[in-house]
């Protein structure tokens, strides 16, 4: 079995840390997933000192869904952005945002008091 993509020497440099985060493909990460990548974001960032100049990088396979659903998510809960401003955030980042529409309809659900699924019938 060969070491993950961001694993091979070439491709990391000097000081790098890797902290891969398993998720599953195609699925809005989970409630604890999300908790999981929000905790080391902010042990990152307390190790830094809070320093605005320092780069996070976030990337699953593609880097839209699940990579802009966890930016998303640590925006919303820990910087104050509203869904929208999470959304609009991440696509002005990295073009064209999240893809596919149940990831920004988990978002919703999850961060938008008193939002309840629709019931299927």
């Amino acid at each position: 079995m060969s070491p993950p993509l961001y694993a091979k020497p070439d491709r990391v440099s000097l000081g790098t840390k890797i902290c891969p985060v398993p998720t599953v493909s195609k699925i809005p990460p989970t409630q604890d997933e999300v908790a999981g990548f929000i905790k080391l974001v902010d042990s990152i960032r307390e190790e830094r000192g809070y320093n605005d100049n320092i780069t996070i990088a976030c990337h699953c396979h593609y880097g839209f869904n699940r990579t802009g659903f966890f930016v998303c998510c640590y925006l919303i809960q820990r910087l104050g952005f509203s869904v929208e401003q999470a959304i609009k955030a991440f696509k002005d980042a990295r073009p064209p945002g999240i893809r596919h529409p149940h990831f920004i309809n988990e978002l919703f659900e999850r961060h938008c008091l008193g939002l309840v699924r629709a019931p299927t019938f």
